[in-house]
């Protein structure tokens, strides 16, 4: 879109005083965040990139973004937090999104990390920890948006949508980056809240669902009646053993 220009001085008037590295293009936000943070930078520091070339999704998927087409940024937090607790990173990253694109479009989420825009994806999130021994020194929190990215005649067509096709209203960046980083900093702030968990499961559509979940260990089938405090899914199955599944490729239906 005409207009939705990005550079370093635009989201610096926008961010005001938080760390900041922009870049026309480049391999992947992550890599120069985790970089970064090992570095010493504080939390909250942001990367956000025009065009991403190498980014990837979870199980080493990769996740590109066209110049001028969609939203690449990386957050890098520094969360005090059980590490049996990491997954809340996910958590808060899905749901500040959707809190964030609800300014657009009415969004919903599928556990563990994908926005969907009825039942195609409009962004992807990858929380990466950075360990220093047994010592967590940070994660960094990827969001990926699709803005007006075109999936037509694409193989990612039944799967993949972008926002733009879904609201009468132009999409500017650098607000919608304003506008995720206000929900991130807010649910930061209440990482260790029940609240955190209680949100994000009223906006899952995975919950109440049959699903089929491929995991490391197999494929396990069943229903999906629940999270808990700790982000994982939990699943029935139709002999009734429960399953607890904190990673795993879910397929509704």
């Amino acid at each position: 879109m005409v207009g939705d220009q990005l550079s370093f001085q635009i989201l610096e008037q926008a961010l005001g005083n938080r760390p900041l590295r922009y870049f026309e293009s480049i391999g992947s936000t992550n890599d120069v965040a985790q970089k970064w943070a090992l570095e010493g930078t504080a939390a909250g520091s942001v990367v956000v990139a025009n065009e991403q070339r190498a980014g990837r999704g979870r199980m080493g998927r990769g996740w590109q973004t066209p110049p001028q087409q969609a939203l690449a940024m990386s957050v890098i937090l520094r969360p005090t937090i059980d590490p049996a607790h990491l997954q809340r990173v996910t958590v808060l990253g899905g749901l500040a999104v959707a809190e964030a694109l609800r300014a657009y479009i009415n969004p919903v989420l599928k556990w563990p990390n994908d926005v969907l825009i009825g039942t195609r994806k409009v962004c992807g999130i990858l929380a990466e920890a950075l360990w220093q021994g047994e010592t967590l020194k940070g994660v960094v929190l990827g969001v990926g948006i699709n803005i007006r990215v075109q999936f037509a005649g694409t193989p990612l067509e039944s799967i993949a949508t972008s926002l733009e096709d879904h609201t009468a209203q132009p999409v500017l960046r650098v607000k919608l980056i304003t506008q995720v980083l206000e929900r991130i900093d807010y649910w930061m702030s209440r990482i260790h809240d029940p609240l955190l968990v209680a949100t994000w499961r009223e906006w899952l559509v995975t919950i109440g669902q049959h699903v089929h979940i491929h995991t490391q260990q197999g494929v396990i089938e069943g229903t999906a009646y629940d999270v808990d405090s700790a982000g994982a899914l939990l699943v029935v199955d139709a002999q009734g053993h429960k399953h607890r599944i904190t990673v795993g490729d879910v397929r509704v239906g």
